[in-house]
């Protein structure tokens, strides 16, 4: 009872509480104490469909890592309205807003090109401000940085649904293609190779992430080891596009936008393009998509260098080891996998999405006023016929491009999935490597083993210590070798004898086996 009262009075344990009886470290109660002082639902990590304690680790102050950790992904508040800003994106949108979103119109058509930059805090109320010319048959809005009162404020300025600017603002929402009346929703991830840099911790601090580490909490970050000893690593972050009937284009990147922007951008200077003399809006979409492609290929060709780097490691000096790098290889394997192929899937539909009649439910809302108009629902296929038809977003010429870059997609998959296999078969010939190198060890022992068994036994006799015996009495050491020297030749002949009859015996089974395959073949 002394004790407990001591142990209270020295973490200040509020009267009543209940505390675990015997000796406290200092830092169980630095950890007591900061937990009393803060609320329970601080520790709690709400980003999934079921609570989890996050680690507290309140003593590493020195600690640090080549990666680190990633902002806190926007959170929602447990039962709230879907599409709804919730309390805690409301206070982000306070503390984020204008914060290094570049944005800027591109307004075009097959004779013209004019580019607006608008600054994020002057973004409000631009559509009165810089509305689309006559002139223009498209416009190209671009968004590089994910912010809360951008998205929104193009939502409200644009029409565009509430369920799809929720989306856009959680980053892990899945690749998909949603459909509403005057517009649809694409969602798509970017994956990027990147050189890694030596930075110190003020501009690791300063600076977005490049390249994120791996956590089972939120699959999105990995840290890419196969890659690192090449200097390389891989970056994925979610884009997000809108395609209105107005021949609107919404491109929203995370940070990659300005890879994206360049290329398109010098496809836009020349009009002999097919961007550019179609007044297409549909070809914007599929050029950002090729080029979100594109930028996957080099992934695929480091990763098929490093796994022939190691095949050759394999088959020069197989080791246990190298089945642990080959476990990474094939997980980040499956994972760009993975994140490459629901995009062939989205590209399929939007090609063929038409040609299936894909309809609009009856009395759905025409996008706008998104923000106060919650009733809206995307499309989930095309298994309802009934109401109308939407105008068609993806015009012919659009479906025969995004076949294209459906054949990219599905070179990209293929050689992807045959380096997984191509993998799990190399695991398999480490193994049976090892364990044929074992099996030639033990034979090599036997082999020792059997030739000296006779010579242990002649040893065993001739030192029994038995008296008298004769014939370690009366002869020399001489007599042992007399003997020895006879079942040494003999036993060694016998295994030589038997060797070459094992090795006359698997030749003619050899020749036997392939006089029959060439036999088998002639017939065929």
């Amino acid at each position: 009872m002394i004790g407990l009262k001591a142990a209270r009075h020295a973490i200040r344990v509020p009267k009543g509480s209940r505390v675990a009886t015997g000796p406290l470290s200092s830092a169980r109660a630095t950890v007591l104490e900061k937990s009393r002082r803060r609320p329970f639902f601080d520790d709690l990590d709400l980003t999934s469909s079921y609570f989890r304690i996050r680690n507290i680790q309140p003593f590493s102050t020195t600690a640090s890592s080549r990666y680190h950790a990633a902002p806190e992904s926007r959170q929602r508040i447990v039962g709230a309205e879907p599409g709804s800003q919730t309390e805690l994106e409301e206070a982000q949108n306070e503390s984020d807003a204008g914060s290094n979103a570049q944005i800027k119109i591109i307004d075009y058509c097959a004779d013209r090109v004019e580019q607006h930059d608008i600054p994020a805090s002057a973004l409000d109320g631009y559509g009165r401000k810089l509305s689309k010319p006559d002139w223009a048959a498209c416009r190209w809005i671009y968004v590089n940085g994910l912010d809360t009162n951008v998205v929104t404020t193009l939502g409200n300025e644009e029409g565009l649904h509430r369920l799809a600017l929720e989306d856009v603002l959680h980053t892990t929402t899945p690749t998909k293609v949603d459909w509403y009346k005057d517009h649809c929703f694409i969602v798509m991830t970017l994956q990027k190779l990147v050189e890694l840099r030596q930075e110190t911790q003020a501009r690791r601090l300063s600076n977005p992430l490049e390249h994120l580490p791996h956590t089972r909490s939120n699959p999105r970050h990995q840290k890419w080891t196969t890659l690192t000893p090449r200097k390389h690593s891989v970056s994925v972050e979610q884009v997000s596009l809108f395609l209105r009937s107005d021949n609107t284009v919404i491109t929203i990147f995370e940070r990659s936008g300005p890879e994206i922007l360049q290329p398109i951008l010098t496809r836009l200077d020349s009009s002999k393009t097919i961007i550019r003399s179609s007044n297409d809006a549909s070809t914007l979409v599929q050029a950002v998509i090729d080029t979100i492609i594109d930028i996957s290929l080099p992934i695929g060709k480091d990763f098929s260098d490093a796994f022939g780097e190691l095949e050759q490691e394999v088959l020069m000096n197989p080791t246990v080891n190298q089945s642990t790098e080959i476990y990474t290889l094939r997980s980040e394997l499956s994972r760009f996998r993975d994140l490459i192929v629901p995009i062939g899937a989205v590209v399929r539909t939007l090609r063929d999405v038409h040609a299936m009649g894909r309809p609009v439910s009856p009395g759905a809302d025409d996008g706008h006023n998104a923000s106060q108009n919650p009733d809206e629902t995307p499309q989930d296929g095309p298994e309802n016929h009934s109401g109308v038809f939407p105008k068609p977003l993806i015009s012919p010429v659009t479906r025969t491009y995004l076949s294209d870059v459906n054949d990219h997609i599905t070179t990209l998959t293929t050689t992807t999935h045959a380096l997984i296999r191509s993998a799990e078969n190399l695991t398999s010939l480490i193994f049976n490597l090892i364990t044929a190198k074992q099996n030639e060890s033990v034979r090599q022992l036997t082999i020792v083993s059997t030739f000296f068994l006779p010579l242990t036994f002649l040893t065993g006799y001739f030192g029994m210590n038995f008296d008298p015996m004769p014939i370690v009495n009366n002869h020399s050491d001489v007599m042992f070798w007399y003997i020895a020297t006879p079942v040494m030749a003999s036993i060694a002949l016998m295994m030589v004898a038997r060797s070459a009859w094992a090795s006359r015996r698997l030749g003619r089974l050899w020749r036997r086996k392939s006089a029959e395959s060439q036999r088998a073949g002639r017939n065929s």
